[in-house]
């Protein structure tokens, strides 16, 4: 990552707006076996730009040891063109708040899963993963805070060259359920999940959420659907002669993947 005096001036005072501890600043970035050895593996709140490439020449358990303590990231991430397997090595990670920058893993081909377990808040522009995952593993995600004046939502861009690679319907409610995150770039499929009787495969009496297409004809008992909040599939209407949609009344998302469905 490349900065020129003005950029240096200005993160410096992005780092001391945010209070950031002078000992818990790593400036150099770029994480090596060399550079690492600078790197304030004792603070919980550290504050860099920090890049993660090819470059790296540490294992995903040295990388995990050198962030044992680091529970919130201010400054920035990217994750580019590693041979990791998993970003595990960041589980413990609570927060990452970025400077003027996006949140990327890129290029990651032997990536199969992030594996951030405890991310619970983002206050960055963009959340951009482009690599070859089979999941994410992603559960804890509460909060994202865009820093684009021009853009109140938090895009996410999502993508793997696996066709493996699905999301649990736990995690696309979880992102749905932030207001704040732009949800329209996310391509896969869904994991299979175990259907229970709120969960159902297609519409049924006292189902809240449905894993599936629905289509809705001029037989269809659309009191089936009174309850249900999500469809994680599409949704089509046709040839019905009804007059409103009060029967849709609690449905709050429909989740299409981009995907041809399972």
């Amino acid at each position: 990552m490349f900065c020129n005096a003005k950029d240096d001036n200005d993160i410096q005072e992005f780092y001391k707006a945010k209070e950031c501890d002078l000992k818990c600043i790593f400036p150099t970035q770029n994480l090596t076996s060399i550079t690492v050895e600078t790197f304030p593996k004792s603070c919980g709140t550290v504050c860099t730009e920090l890049v993660i490439n090819q470059f790296c020449d540490l294992s995903e358990e040295q990388l995990g040891m050198t962030f044992e303590n680091m529970k919130h990231l201010i400054g920035g991430l990217e994750v580019i063109n590693t041979k990791y397997k998993s970003g595990s090595f960041l589980a413990g990670l609570e927060s990452i708040e970025c400077y003027n920058n996006d949140i990327t893993w890129s290029l990651n081909n032997k990536m199969v899963e992030l594996g951030l377990l405890n991310l619970s808040s983002i206050i960055c522009s963009a959340f951009q993963v482009f690599s070859n995952l089979k999941k994410l593993n992603m559960p804890s995600l509460k909060t994202m805070e865009s820093t684009n004046p021009n853009n109140s939502r938090v895009e996410i861009f999502i993508t793997s060259d696996s066709f493996d690679f699905c999301i649990t319907i736990q995690e696309m409610r979880m992102l749905m359920d932030i207001p704040t995150a732009d949800v329209d770039h996310i391509f896969g499929k869904f994991c299979k999940p175990e259907l229970t009787e709120k969960l159902c495969k297609k519409p049924e009496e006292g189902c809240v959420e449905i894993y599936g297409n629905v289509e809705i004809g001029p037989s269809t008992d659309v009191d089936r659907l009174k309850d249900v909040e999500v469809i994680y599939g599409s949704l089509t209407i046709k040839g019905t002669k009804l007059k409103d949609f009060k029967f849709l009344k609690k449905l709050k998302y429909v989740a299409q993947m981009e995907r041809e469905y399972p």
